[in-house]
């Protein structure tokens, strides 16, 4: 698997590959050669603080393995932190083959349910998971992961 980590700060970028890492190894995405994501800090639209969505070429949109996280570069440090926990379990998600979006149909599909895409945000299958684990991952990699102030890997 391929992590890259653009833009933001350099201690922003510090925080994002060394909590990305610790989500691809704690959800075991590192066994998935192929597997590509890019990590963005940028400005996210208003109301986000981060996104998960796959990469436009073409692929099969069944099991992606290249896709793209973009992280809000002006949220607080636990935020950020939890942003990408949040965003990473979306990728396990699409690299599981949990979540599917049928475009087509107006449609999404988790896991053998077909869930319409007017489901509330906070009611998304995949949301709910999403949100139920973001914080117990952020608070592992704050208290297993040595994250430098400075940018420096420890």
């Amino acid at each position: 698997m391929k992590l890259y980590v653009h833009g933001g700060t350099k201690f922003q970028r510090h925080v994002a590959d060394t909590a990305s890492m610790y989500m691809c190894r704690r959800l075991k995405l590192t066994r998935f050669p192929s597997l590509e994501v890019l990590v963005k800090i940028c400005k996210v639209q208003d109301g986000l603080n981060g996104l998960c969505y796959v990469a436009e070429h073409g692929d099969v949109l069944y099991k992606p393995r290249d896709l793209i996280v973009e992280i809000d570069k002006k949220v607080d440090l636990f935020t950020f932190i939890r942003t990408v926990c949040h965003e990473f379990i979306h990728v396990k998600q699409y690299v599981l083959g949990e979540i599917r979006e049928d475009l087509i149909r107006g449609t999404a599909q988790w896991k053998k349910s077909r869930v319409p895409v007017s489901t509330p945000y906070r009611k998304q299958p995949w949301e709910k998971e999403a949100f139920r684990l973001e914080n117990k991952y952020a608070l592992e990699v704050l208290t297993e992961v040595e994250i430098s102030m400075n940018g420096e890997l420890l």
